[in-house]
C-alpha cells in the first residue's frame, strides 16, 4: 500500500470541476466513472480476476457507446479507416502486415517502425472485433503479439545491439532501444488490454510476464530515470506506469499500484518546468505534441480512481491549441521548427479532442475536426497512414469522437490573426485567417536553465505566402546552432558559441554560475505592435536594464538587434523589411566582422543569388530578396548539411552592422517593387518602396539606451522606425515607433 506521501491533497482533477460547473446531469455521469480510489487514502488492487479486459483507456461500455456512434459522420470515417487499416495488417503483401514471421518480403520485428505497426496494429485489430462482434482479428493479434513477445524473439531483436542495457548500465539506454519512437510501451498497455480477452492461457502469459518484467525493472531502477524539461521524461515514466496500470486484475504486485502514484507529481513536475503559460515548450515550437501521451495517461488514472493534479487548470491546456492555430503554416502544417517537417501536413492529434473535453475548449474540437477533414480522402475514409502518423491512435481517437459534441470557430471567437506569445517570445504576423493569407514569424525567447533539445533560434524568422512555405526554420540535425535557423552569425559564429560566456569549455566555473540566467535568454521581444495593415516587431540579443538581461553575441557588442515591419495586402501587396543593427565595442569594431544574415529556404523550392539579393521559387509562390545595403555585401548560397534546404547568406563587414532587407512573396500577377537606398549610416538605415505611384518611405533609427525627444527644446517622441506612406506626393499615413510622447526605454 502506498502512503500519502505520493499524493497532492487535491479534491478532484480538473475534468470534474467542469462537470461540477456544467449540471445535475453531468455531476451523476461524472460520478459513475469515479473508482473505489478515487477518494482513498491508499491505492488498493483489485483481486486477481476481479477487473476484466478491456479497462485501461475504455470498457465494454464504452465501445456499445461508440457502436451507436459509428453509423454517421466522422466517427463513421474512422470506422471504415480502421477496417481499411486491419486489412492491410493481415495481408502478407502489404508493407503494414503485422506478422513479421508470415510476410512475404521476410522482414523481421526488429527493423525499424516495424515494432510500433505491431503492437498498434494489435490493439487496432482488437477494438474492430469488439465492434462488429467477430473474433477472428482479434485471435490474429493476440497470435502475433504473443510471438512478438517469445524469450527468443525478446533476446534475439530487443536487446541485441545493447547488450549493456541487460546490465542496466544506463537506465535510459533500456528505453532508448526498448521503447521505439512513438511511444510503444504504453500502446503496448493499450494493446495488451484489447487483446487479452481474445488470448488463450499461453499467449496471455507471454505477453503479461514481459509486461511484468520490463515494469519490475524500470519501477527497481527508477531513480535512474532522468527528469527535468525533456520530453523524454514523460516516456521514461509514464509507460512503464501504463503498463503497471494495464496488469491490474492480473497480477498482485504492490508497485503495480505504486508505479503510477510515484509518477505522478514527476510528470506534473515536469509540465510546469517544461510548457509556458502560452502554450510553447522550452524545447522548441512544437514539443505540445507529446502532451498527448499525459493526457492519455491522466485518462488512465482517472478510470482507476487515482487523484491527481494533470488536469489542473494550467493555463497552457487552453492555451495549447492558440499557439498551435495561430503558429500553423498554411494548408494547416505545423510550424516547421525542431523535428517538424514543414512539407507534411499536420496530423489530426487526439490531443485535440481530448482537451476539448477535459478542459471544456470547443475550439481544439474544432481545429481537430478540421485538420481531419483535410486528411479525409472521400466521405466515407480518412487519409492517414497506419505507420506514418505515429500520434494518431485510432483506438483512442475514436473514444474521444463525437460529431454532436460543441465546437467553436476562431470567428466565433473573434480570435485576432496577429499575436505575440510573449512567454516564448513569438510574434506572428498575419491579415486574417485565410489560409492563403502570408505570414511572418520572428522568434526571440527564452531558454530553460535545465532544458535540452533546445534551440539557438532566436532572432529566427519565417515566411509562408499564397499557402507555399519560402524562409523556414528547420532546426534538424543541429538545432544547437544558430547557422541551421534563418538567423544571424556574427564572424561565422552563432549563439552557441558568443551567448552570454561562450563555449562551455572555455569558461570557468564562475564565468558560468554568472551567466547561467544570461545564457538562458538569448533574445528577447521588445516591441510590437500594430496599426491597421503595418506591423513591427523589434527583437533584441543584447539588453541588460532592468532585470532583464539578454546577451545573444556576446559582450563584446554593444547592440544586437532584429527590426521587422510586415505591411499586410491591402493599398499594397504584403511584403516584409528587416533590418538588422549590431554595434561592436571599439576592439571588436577594428576587426571589422562580417554580420551574416541567414535565409533558409523550403526543400521544395530552388533559390538563386543575383548582384541584388536572391529569388526563392516554389510550386505555388516565391520570394523576392532585396538587398537594400549593398556597399560591402557578399550574398551565397549553399546548402543545409543535414537537411539539404537551400541557404542565402547575406554577409557584410563593418565597424558597425547593418543589413536592411526588403522580402516580398510573388505569384502571378504580382511583380517585386522598386526599392531604393535613401540611407545607410549607423545612425539611420532608410529606403523607399514603391509599387506604382504609391510610395513607402521607411526609416529604422540606430539603438541607443533612452528614447527622447530629439530636440531638448521641443517636446516630441524620439524614434526607432518611422514609416510614411505617400500617393502622388502626399502622405496618406505615418507611423512611428514609439507611439507615445515622452521617454522610453524600450522593454
Amino acid at each position: 500500500m502506498l502512503s500519502n506521501r505520493y499524493y497532492r491533497n487535491r479534491i478532484a482533477p480538473t475534468v470534474t470541476h467542469r462537470f461540477l460547473e456544467a449540471g445535475p446531469r453531468l455531476r451523476v455521469r461524472a460520478a459513475k466513472k469515479m473508482y473505489h480510489n478515487y477518494q482513498a487514502t491508499n491505492i488498493a488492487l483489485p483481486p486477481i480476476g476481479g477487473m476484466e479486459h478491456p479497462h485501461l483507456v475504455c470498457d465494454r461500455a464504452d465501445i456499445e457507446a461508440l457502436k451507436g456512434r459509428i453509423e454517421r459522420g466522422r466517427p463513421r470515417a474512422l470506422w471504415r479507416r480502421l477496417q481499411a487499416n486491419c486489412d492491410l495488417y493481415q495481408d502478407p503483401d502489404s508493407p503494414y502486415c503485422i506478422d513479421f514471421e508470415a510476410r512475404n518480403d521476410g522482414i523481421e520485428a526488429g527493423v525499424t517502425g516495424c515494432r510500433e505497426i505491431i503492437v498498434r496494429g494489435c490493439g487496432e485489430l482488437a477494438l474492430a472485433d469488439f465492434i462488429d462482434g467477430g473474433r477472428s482479428r482479434g485471435a490474429y493479434a493476440a497470435r502475433v503479439l504473443s510471438a512478438l513477445f517469445r524469450p527468443e524473439v525478446v533476446e534475439g531483436i530487443w536487446l541485441e545491439q545493447k547488450p549493456a542495457n541487460r546490465e542496466l548500465t544506463s537506465f535510459g539506454g533500456v528505453f532508448e532501444q526498448d521503447i521505439p519512437r512513438g511511444n510503444m510501451d504504453m500502446q503496448l498497455a493499450i494493446a495488451y488490454d484489447l487483446v487479452a480477452p481474445f488470448m488463450d492461457g499461453d499467449q496471455r502469459d507471454v505477453v503479461r510476464d514481459y509486461i511484468f518484467e520490463r515494469a519490475q525493472i524500470c519501477w527497481d531502477h527508477r531513480w535512474r530515470v532522468p527528469a527535468g524539461t525533456n520530453n523524454r521524461t514523460y516516456r521514461f515514466h509514464m509507460d512503464p506506469a501504463a503498463e503497471a496500470l494495464s496488469l491490474w486484475g492480473d497480477r498482485d504486485n504492490p508497485f503495480l499500484a505504486g508505479y503510477p502514484a510515484y509518477v505522478e507529481p514527476i510528470i506534473e513536475g515536469a509540465l510546469d518546468e517544461e510548457f509556458y503559460a502560452d502554450g510553447a515548450s522550452v524545447e522548441g515550437i512544437g514539443y505540445g505534441g507529446c502532451l498527448s501521451y499525459v493526457l492519455t495517461f491522466a485518462h488512465m488514472l482517472n478510470r482507476k480512481g487515482i487523484r491527481h493534479g494533470l488536469l489542473d487548470p494550467r493555463p497552457m491546456w487552453k492555451n495549447l491549441v492558440l499557439f498551435y492555430y495561430l503558429s500553423r503554416d498554411p494548408a494547416h502544417g505545423a510550424f516547421s521548427i525542431a523535428k517538424f517537417d514543414q512539407s507534411k501536413v499536420q496530423a489530426p492529434y487526439h490531443m485535440w479532442l481530448q482537451i476539448a473535453r477535459f478542459f471544456d475548449v470547443p475550439m481544439a474540437r474544432w481545429w481537430w475536426r478540421r485538420l481531419f477533414d483535410a486528411r479525409c480522402e472521400g466521405p466515407d475514409l480518412a487519409g492517414f497512414e497506419p505507420m506514418r502518423e505515429q500520434r494518431v491512435y485510432l483506438p483512442i481517437v475514436m473514444l474521444f469522437c463525437d460529431d454532436d459534441d460543441p465546437e467553436a470557430s476562431p470567428k466565433q471567437l473573434n480570435l485576432p490573426a496577429s499575436h505575440h506569445f510573449r512567454k516564448r517570445g513569438l510574434v506572428v504576423c498575419r491579415r486574417d485567417h485565410d489560409e492563403d493569407t502570408p505570414v511572418f514569424r520572428l522568434l526571440a525567447g527564452p531558454h530553460s536553465n535545465r532544458g535540452t533539445m533546445q534551440q539557438w533560434d532566436a532572432l529566427s524568422i519565417s515566411l509562408t505566402a499564397f499557402g507555399q512555405p519560402l524562409i523556414v526554420d528547420p532546426g534538424r540535425g543541429s538545432n544547437n546552432m544558430t547557422a541551421h535557423h534563418s538567423s544571424i552569425l556574427l564572424d561565422g559564429k552563432g549563439q552557441e558559441s558568443l551567448c552570454g560566456c561562450g563555449s562551455s569549455e572555455q569558461a570557468t566555473a564562475e564565468q558560468a554560475a554568472y551567466h547561467i540566467a544570461v545564457r538562458s535568454r538569448p533574445a528577447l521581444i521588445q516591441w510590437h505592435e500594430q496599426d491597421g495593415d503595418l506591423e513591427y516587431t523589434m527583437a533584441t540579443a543584447i539588453h541588460t536594464l532592468y532585470g532583464l538581461s539578454a546577451d545573444g553575441y556576446g559582450d563584446r557588442c554593444s547592440a544586437a538587434e532584429r527590426h521587422a515591419l510586415v505591411v499586410h495586402e491591402g493599398v499594397t501587396p504584403f511584403y516584409v523589411v528587416t533590418c538588422d543593427m549590431f554595434d561592436y565595442d571599439d576592439e571588436l569594431g577594428r576587426t571589422q566582422p562580417e554580420l551574416s544574415c541567414l535565409l533558409i529556404a523550403s526543400k521544395d523550392t530552388t533559390l538563386t543569388t543575383d548582384d541584388d539579393g536572391a529569388t526563392i521559387e516554389g510550386p505555388r509562390a516565391a520570394l523576392r530578396v532585396q538587398v537594400v545595403t549593398t556597399e560591402g555585401v557578399t550574398v551565397r548560397q549553399d546548402r543545409l548539411e543535414h537537411t539539404h534546404h537551400p541557404r542565402m547568406i547575406c554577409g557584410r563587414k563593418g565597424r558597425s552592422g547593418r543589413m536592411l532587407m526588403v522580402l516580398t512573396p510573388l505569384k502571378p500577377g504580382l511583380a517585386a517593387p522598386e526599392v531604393e537606398r535613401v540611407t545607410d549610416t549607423p545612425e539611420h538605415t532608410a529606403c523607399i518602396v514603391r509599387f506604382g505611384d504609391h510610395e513607402d518611405h521607411i526609416t529604422f533609427v540606430g539603438p541607443r539606451d533612452y528614447i527622447e525627444s530629439d530636440h531638448p527644446r521641443r517636446p516630441g517622441t524620439g524614434m526607432r522606425l518611422k514609416v510614411e506612406r505617400q500617393a502622388g506626393g502626399a502622405c496618406r499615413k505615418r507611423f512611428t515607433i514609439p507611439t507615445l510622447p515622452g521617454p522610453h526605454i524600450v522593454e
